[in-house]
């Protein structure tokens, strides 16, 4: 049959069509046929199908624009323009680009005119206006970061690295080092997703703007500083391990490499820069003009160039040619220009350091350490029921049925721990036996377990989790973002739940937001705030400039370099310049200070012999140090009063050989939080310290055919430290391990029952913030789980904090809304609904809380009422919880008025008609022969006068709780203006916190 994306084409298929449909089959698309049949599979069949869907992949309409963008970003544009998108879409589509030269001649062609060709895509990409145009240069939000690897081959290509003929290949020319000063290596990567995000949002600008920056996910002051380092080393010395070089290091006979290379001989480099200037070495212009060219594509400002001028001349009177050279190269990679792909427009003003908080004497110390496991760990074969537990027996056979002998956890492979206390489906747990010390933290009382934690948006299961989870679930980045943003509807800009927390705190304290080795979005807060999130390499921080130039005069000393760079680095002209440059450039300027803070500070603190020397216990060591630094009674130290500490750990992304690869990380794991423990137990600090583990997502219940997991959703996470109120598994593991079961997708995934809103209550209350609209800012999403929360009592051991809108009165309603589509309420707008709920009851001094916890769709009958025959109607189930007791009438009143109906209507986005609710109030029978006693207004007029006058007056300070409908008989005697009124007050609708009952607020 033709192929209905290139009719030119003729392409063979079953005779039978599969497709599928999304938001009530409004947008279909056509799945790729399917030959290979799993009961009985042959080679063939499966052949066809991989070649089929091969081809239904290159040929569908979204292949083109998605296959370009992505290109377009690895050329240097982070954030590509429509235009430039849909420029090469067409090549693809149409196999060929042709090029117009601006001389008149005929037109280039590239490409062979077959779909997808490559040559056609690439050259209509680096021969588009936007990479060949000095305007599009100009935009500010155009190019961007430079790779860090992509530097330092720039360098070694354009300024011609040579090996020397001393070296032997086998020796190799890099170290491993590599990937400790730049983030990026040649040939390892720390995991199948690569060395960053591609959808990463830098704070400041860049977020404010929505721009992503994959490459500033490594421009922290670790990679800054080292990567500077091994840049001017090679400039210094030759590719070699001195001064913070990445040379290989190597050895002749007993003579072991040791860097000698600082007299300039050369003579253990494996390889140099050939680069030598083309014409007279004496003539500064040319000479940076050929290496601007070069390292910058000549985008170089004209302030830059001429301060580099400069310096190049003075140091070629003062030191020589060659040292000219080196301080030129040395400069010229420190400039905005050649760490960007758009043009720099300065304006001259010395740029300034970051400012840095001061520590608040008033409060004391605590920190929260985040680990989060990255790839999704198999939580389930962290903590599973004992089977040697007659409660715990039959769940645990049913585990071991769904996950097959080979996976799951047996006898012998367990540490029993007590969950009786823990209202669980049986009382007695086990806990993997590479994992004993987290089992011996739980049973002496110091961790919590939370069963079947995730990221929800609301309490969902298996009949709506689709419908009511709005982001990319069982995606390992989207679900690692969620589990740090811990803002399901991102009210708060893609912020981290601990960058917000920080926010809040930095009102009255000292804060301190680090993460180890790499940013972790978990610590980003308002980036209006401009609080950056420190990066420190596990190793510390590094000197700036470890490498002398041999023999250089003072032209080329370590500390005119660095004046001279901070001047090649000053602000941008605001608006006009680069994002990027500006983001690097201070950056640039804040990793000098910052390095040198911390060198000074953590050279007075030792790290700990019981933390093993792995990876995460490096990582943890370096956390230990600066836990320690901001703990000390004299000499340097860190001044603040809260620490936000981020790590991860790779590697559980366990599809294949489960226990192989799942024991050594879980051992890892258990020795680095036991060395951890213990060393800040000797320190005198385990109380003031709470650890969280989590993870993007569980695993599924069941294996797949390689011996490995796939993805999930919940999971289960633990907290520890010397404040908890451990020895307890909060959440809910589920009662059984059925694919059918009310919380499981049918894939084997649970679907969370305990939301990370839940267990970061509590967390962000020991923290210090003890306001409930600071929680909510924390938190935005925390109030769509009423009162499943745990609070700081719960968690912590002298805890005080309660969870707002709870204790007092529960209500239960449901209320028909006349809806004029078929179609439920999306999260958004329960939200919203209940939002006007809260906020009602706020302007009466109750605080509550609201949850939708159930939709109908039906069709309503002649019911009487105000509703229609045939109408359709969504009878909307949803609780309310307060604080306070007697207050349910005030809350059957607020659901029923007028007003807060109207108020429903206009935050639905389709018409509606909201009806009154299952709960009202009953009239009073007939009138009172005596006046009220009560200081309080009625809550509910009557609507009708009585047919008998009471025989004494009603008195009351209060006015009524609901305005009058009409006018009063006799008006006032004066009104503002002078005049008595004659009309009613036509008072207008607010749109936040309205008040609903006519008095307080």
């Amino acid at each position: 049959v033709p192929d209905e994306f290139i009719s030119s084409e003729y392409i063979f298929l079953r005779n039978m069509i599969s497709a599928v449909e999304v938001c009530q089959g409004e947008y279909t698309f056509r799945n790729s046929p399917s030959y290979y049949d799993a009961t009985n599979p042959e080679l063939l069949a499966a052949t066809h199908e991989v070649d089929t869907y091969l081809d239904h992949i290159h040929d569908n309409p979204n292949t083109p624009p998605s296959v370009c963008k992505m290109l377009i970003k690895y050329f240097g544009y982070n954030n590509p323009r429509t235009e430039q998108v849909a420029h090469c879409s067409e090549a693809f589509k149409s196999g060929i680009f042709e090029f117009k030269t601006n001389d008149g001649a005929d037109p280039i062609s590239y490409g062979d005119s077959r779909r997808g060709n490559l040559a056609a895509v690439a050259a209509s990409i680096v021969l588009s206006d936007d990479a060949l145009s000095p305007a599009a240069d100009a935009d500010p939000s155009g190019g961007g970061l430079k790779s860090p690897l992509l530097k330092l081959l720039q360098v070694m290509r354009s300024l011609g690295l040579e090996r020397l003929s001393h070296h032997r290949r086998t020796d190799g020319y890099v170290n491993q080092w590599i990937m400790e000063a730049f983030g990026e290596s040649q040939y390892e990567i720390p995991n199948q997703f690569s060395f960053y995000s591609l959808d990463f949002l830098p704070a400041g600008r860049h977020r404010e703007a929505q721009l992503v920056s994959p490459e500033a996910q490594l421009l922290n002051l670790g990679y800054i500083i080292a990567g500077q380092n091994a840049l001017y080393s090679l400039f210094a010395y030759g590719l070699n391990s001195c001064g913070g070089g990445i040379g290989a290091d190597w050895r002749r006979g007993d003579q072991f490499y040791k860097c000698g290379n600082e007299d300039g001989l050369e003579q253990f480099s494996s390889a140099r820069l050939s680069f030598v200037p083309p014409d007279d070495p004496t003539n500064a212009e040319d000479v940076v003009g050929t290496l601007a060219t070069l390292l910058t594509a000549d985008r170089i400002s004209p302030t830059n160039r001429a301060l580099i001028v400069d310096a190049y001349r003075e140091s070629s009177i003062a030191g020589g040619t060659n040292e000219a050279l080196k301080v030129a190269q040395s400069l010229l990679v420190s400039i905005p220009e050649f760490h960007t792909y758009n043009s720099v427009r300065t304006n001259g003003q010395v740029r300034q350091p970051s400012p840095r908080p001061e520590k608040n004497p008033n409060y004391g110390y605590k920190a929260i350490v985040s680990i989060n496991l990255f790839g999704g760990a198999d939580t389930m074969s962290m903590i599973v029921p004992h089977p040697q537990m007659p409660t715990c027996a039959p769940l645990h056979a049913e585990y071991t049925l769904q996950r097959g002998p080979a996976l799951a956890l047996n006898v012998g492979e367990m540490i029993q721990i007590d969950a009786g206390d823990s209202n669980q489906p049986c009382d007695e747990f086990g806990v993997n036996s590479r994992l004993a010390a987290m089992a011996a933290m739980y049973s002496e009382g110091e961790g919590i377990f939370f069963a079947n934690i995730g990221h929800l948006q609301s309490k969902v299961d298996r009949h709506d989790f689709a419908r009511e989870t709005k982001t990319q679930l069982f995606s390992h980045f989207s679900m690692k973002e969620e589990g740090f943003y811990v803002d399901a509807f991102h009210k708060r800009g893609l912020t981290g739940v601990l960058g917000r927390l920080a926010d809040v705190l930095s009102r009255t304290m000292s804060t301190g937001q680090i993460a180890i080795d790499r940013m972790l979005s978990v610590n980003i807060g308002d980036p209006s705030l401009k609080r950056d999130v420190d990066i420190v390499t596990k190793r510390g921080t590094d000197p700036f400039i470890q490498s002398e130039i041999p023999g250089a005069s003072e032209k080329g000393r370590r500390t005119t370099l660095i004046d001279m760079m901070n001047r090649l680095n000053t602000q941008n002209k605001p608006d006009i310049s680069s994002f990027h440059s500006e983001l690097w450039s201070q950056s640039f300027i804040d990793s000098q200070t910052l390095t040198e803070e911390y060198r000074l500070v953590l050279d007075e603190v030792d790290g700990s012999p019981s933390i093993p020397d792995t990876k995460l216990g490096k990582k943890l060591d370096m956390i230990f140090r600066l836990i320690l630094s901001a703990n000390r009674e004299s000499g340097k130290r860190r001044s603040v009063n809260r620490d936000f500490l981020a790590v991860e750990m790779d590697g559980y992304d366990q599809h294949f050989s489960l226990k192989d690869g799942l024991n050594p990380l879980f051992s890892e794991l258990n020795d680095a939080l036991a060395g951890f423990r213990l060393a800040l137990i000797q320190a005198g600090l385990w109380d003031r310290v709470t650890i969280v583990l989590t993870s993007e997502f569980g695993r599924s219940i069941t294996p797949n055919a390689s011996g490995g997991i796939d993805h999930g959703w919940g999971g289960n996470s633990f907290i520890v430290g010397g404040a908890v109120r451990g020895k307890k598994i909060l959440g809910k593991h589920p009662d059984n391990y059925d694919l059918n079961d009310r919380y499981n997708t049918g894939q084997g995934a649970w679907i969370p029952t305990t939301s990370w809103e839940a267990m970061w209550y509590g967390i962000v209350q020991w923290a210090g913030v003890d306001n409930e609209d600071d929680m909510t800012y924390i938190l935005p999403n925390e109030k769509n789980f009423g009162c499943d929360l745990y609070s700081e009592s719960t968690l912590f051991r002298e805890g005080e904090g309660k969870v707002s809108g709870c204790g007092g009165d529960e209500l239960d309603i449901t209320q028909t809304l006349v809806v004029s589509q078929p179609r439920l309420l999306s999260p958004e707008e329960q939200t919203q609904f209940c939002q006007l709920v809260t906020d009602g009851m706020s302007s009466v001094s109750v605080s509550t809380r609201c949850t939708v916890t159930g939709q109908t769709l039906r069709l309503l009958g002649d019911e009487g009422n105000h509703m229609l025959s045939g109408e359709r109607a969504l009878d909307l189930e949803y609780s309310i919880s307060s604080d306070q007791v007697g207050v349910k009438e005030v809350m059957i009143i607020l659901v029923n008025s007028e007003e807060f109906r109207q108020d429903v209507a206009s935050v639905v986005a389709m018409d509606v008609d909201v009806g009154i609710s299952d709960q009202t109030l009953a009239p009073t029978v007939g009138p009172t022969d005596l006046p009220s006693s009560t200081s309080s207004p009625s809550l509910a007029p009557t609507i009708e006068p009585s047919n008998v006058t009471s025989l004494s007056p009603t008195f009351t300070s209060i006015p009524s709780m609901r305005r009058s409908d009409f006018p009063s008989q006799a008006p006032s005697a004066v009104s503002d203006g002078g005049k008595p009124t004659t009309k009613p007050t036509n008072r207008k609708r607010r749109r936040r916190r309205r008040n609903y009952f006519g008095y307080g607020s």
